[in-house]
Order: structure tokens, then sequence, then C-alpha cells
């Protein structure tokens, strides 16, 4: 379901495009001179990447920043209700301590992990929609010199905004790290205990026909 409205929401700007070729002169044409080319009216293309910038990048850094935001307030007032928790216990509640301040830590760490991660995605799109709104709001004269230096810099970041998360998570999350550990160690243990197990039954394979 997710493919399908992808590929819905691309058809806007697909049909603006397709094959332009040098126009005949002196009676010959120019075959290997095609390229794809936006072929509808020009204030079409702006229109549609106007409305795509809106759509899919400010609307949703909007949406993502305010949500976080939410959720930084929520776990900062959680953490200073446990702070004072912390202060006001005595006796045998004071025993766990430890375990509210690490509780308090972790959700300071998630705090700065999800203003980071908002940084992040800006910083990994805003390059490839300035890319496209020069495209199509500069002249030629003005994007032959700046606009490939444009397109190399947000190609390389629109392509690292999808591997930088499990790098961050890993650098600003102790809880991520640790149950990564634990996955890449169970199964570290389950491949050499499967491995064993196939070595044992290979060994009384090969000592059965000897035995008969």
């Amino acid at each position: 379901m997710l493919w399908v409205v992808s590929m819905l929401c691309a058809v806007p700007n697909t049909s603006l495009h397709g094959i332009w070729v040098l126009p005949p002169k002196f009676g010959r044409q120019f075959p290997r001179s095609a390229l794809c080319h936006v072929i509808k009216p020009i204030w079409m293309y702006k229109l549609v990447i106007l409305i795509s910038t809106l759509a899919f990048f400010l609307l949703p850094m909007l949406i993502i920043s305010i949500l976080y935001l939410l959720i930084g307030l929520r776990l900062h007032r959680e953490r200073k209700k446990i702070v004072v928790d912390i202060e006001c216990s005595f006796g045998p509640a004071s025993l766990s301590r430890s375990h509210v301040q690490k509780r308090s830590k972790r959700n300071l760490q998630v705090t700065k992990m999800l203003c980071v991660l908002v940084v992040v995605f800006g910083l990994c799109w805003a390059p490839f929609h300035v890319d496209r709104m020069m495209w199509s709001y500069m002249s030629e004269e003005e994007h032959h010199h700046i606009f490939k230096h444009v397109h190399i810099v947000s190609g390389v970041f629109f392509y690292l905004s999808s591997a930088v998360n499990p790098i961050l998570y890993n650098l600003m999350s102790s809880k991520f790290r640790e149950m990564f550990s634990h996955v890449t160690c169970y199964y570290n243990s389950w491949s050499v205990h499967s491995s064993l197990q196939l070595t044992q039954r290979s060994t009384l394979s090969e000592k059965m026909p000897n035995s008969i």
C-alpha cells in the first residue's frame, strides 16, 4: 500500500517530463540528442515542485518537530519528577535510587537524540528540495555554474539520510547499543551451536558404517 501511495505521489512530476530532441536542420535528424526534459508548460512544473516541497518536506518537518517536541517535554517532566522522588526518598525506597537515576539518564539521552534526528532530517533533505527549486526557478545561465554543485551535494545527502539513523542511534543511545550487542551475540552463539551440532552429526554418520 505504501508503494502504491508513493507511485501515485510521483505521477504529477513524472507526467510533466518526456523525450525532447533537437529539431532537424538542413534536412538532418539528430536522434542522439534525445534527452528527458520538461515538455509541459513551465508554470505547471514550478507549481508541482512548490507543492511537493511543501507537502513532502516542510509539512513533515513541522509535524516531526511538533511531535518530538511534545515527546521531549513529556520526558523532561518525567525527569524532573524522578529527581524530586530521589530527593524525597528515604529508607528502603532509596535502594532503587540507582535504577531511577539510570532511567533519568536514558530519558535525557532520548530527548537529545530526538533533537538531533530532527536536525539531521532537515539537513539531509533540504539540499534536495533546494536543488529542485533552483532547477525550476533559476535561468539556464545561472544554474550552469551553481546547480551542478548543489545537485551533487543534494544527491549525497538524501542517500546519506537512509544510512545515518542507525549510526546516530548507536552513538547516542546506550539502550540501542545494549540491544544490538544482545542480538548479535545471540546470533553468534546460535551459529556456533548449530555448527557444533552439524559437526557432531557428521561425525556420528561417519562412525555408524564402521561399526556395522
